[in-house]
């Protein structure tokens, strides 16, 4: 049969029915790429529609449906290597399902996160996993709940109802510290992470019980929040250095943290793993790689990225803790 005239009215789902001899409603079903479709069907029905030259409209028939295949990923911060690796594993996992992920940043800033989530909203996203800005209110987010499938990640948010996929915060610094005392450190510090940071509450929650528990002592002035990125880590620590009151060991609130926090130590001739010993938190993929190799909590950004597309796809309500596990190097003594 030859092709179908150009400057005719744009084919139809009606049309590709009555050429393949199929009713329109499994002409749905293929395009929907739903199972119930048989594979010789889809294979009968795509062949014919590809020669009349239908194009599926798929944003009308998720308007008709009210669900979207785009889900959106709302986070910090584009520049920390931990949610780089989180978004690629989230993204492989949604692509394997036919998902779009559409990517958005509030750089802990409550407006922007405000401006995103309604925009999520007039778009009619309806999958969303959401990394909340510090600060963020059960309110901030009931709108979104209203038309959207929404998980949390990373981050608790206390006073909503809502699955949360991230780790077991306190079991990983409980882990830092119980290794540290084994190594022989008697005063120890948890630095660094955002003061109003859930994650870091919890973590220097389990840690300072694990040190207390064994009779160590907490050095007050290393034990402070700090800005998430090395830099302004190393600027802090520096200081800290040169005031002489030196913990024999450290827990880090990132692996980003960490670095700074080493670098600034062997600039100031301090010797990493024996005088002070170093323990970051998520191993990311280049921490083997500082020399001094970095101990590290692994956190597992992959992983936690995979648990956060599998709770999306199947519309988990339960949360997920994941228990992270030491990864111990030569800035702890080990290796």
């Amino acid at each position: 049969m030859p092709s179908r005239d150009p400057f005719r009215s744009p084919v139809r789902m009606i049309d590709v029915a009555r050429e393949a001899g199929v009713s329109r409603a499994t002409v749905s079903l293929v395009m929907r790429e739903n199972h119930l479709a048989a594979p010789r069907t889809r294979e009968h029905v795509l062949a014919v529609a590809k020669r009349l030259g239908y194009v599926y409209d798929r944003r009308a028939a998720q308007l008709r449906s009210g669900r979207s295949n785009v889900v959106g990923l709302i986070i910090t911060d584009s520049r920390n290597p931990f949610f780089m690796e989180f978004t690629d594993a989230l993204e492989a996992q949604l692509a394997a399902s036919e998902k779009v992920l559409l990517v958005s940043f509030t750089h802990d800033d409550l407006d922007i996160q405000k401006r995103i989530i309604q925009r999520f909203i007039e778009d009619r996203v309806s999958d969303v996993i959401l990394v909340p800005a510090i600060g963020t209110t059960p309110e901030a987010v009931s709108k979104l709940c209203v038309g959207a499938n929404v998980v949390l990640a990373t981050r608790r948010l206390i006073g909503v109802d809502l699955p949360y996929v991230g780790s077991d915060a306190q079991y990983g610094s409980r882990a830092a510290a119980d290794h540290l005392l084994w190594h022989g450190c008697r005063r120890l510090a948890y630095f660094g992470g955002l003061g109003a940071s859930p994650t870091r509450a919890d973590r220097s929650v389990g840690f300072a019980s694990a040190v207390a528990e064994a009779g160590g002592e907490l050095v007050a002035p290393w034990s402070v929040a700090s800005e998430p990125d090395a830099e302004r880590v190393f600027e802090q620590t520096t200081r800290l250095v040169r005031s002489g009151d030196l913990p024999d060991g450290i827990a880090c609130n990132s692996d980003a943290i960490a670095f700074g926090v080493m670098r600034a130590l062997a600039d100031h001739g301090v010797e990493i793993g024996k005088e002070v010993r170093v323990i970051g938190f998520d191993d990311l993929v280049y921490s083997k790689l500082w020399r001094p190799s970095l101990t590290s909590i692994r956190v597992e950004p992959d992983a936690l990225g995979e648990l956060a597309a599998a709770a999306i796809l199947r519309g988990e309500r339960e949360g997920i803790l994941h228990r992270p596990v030491l990864i111990s190097r030569e800035s702890c003594g080990c290796g």
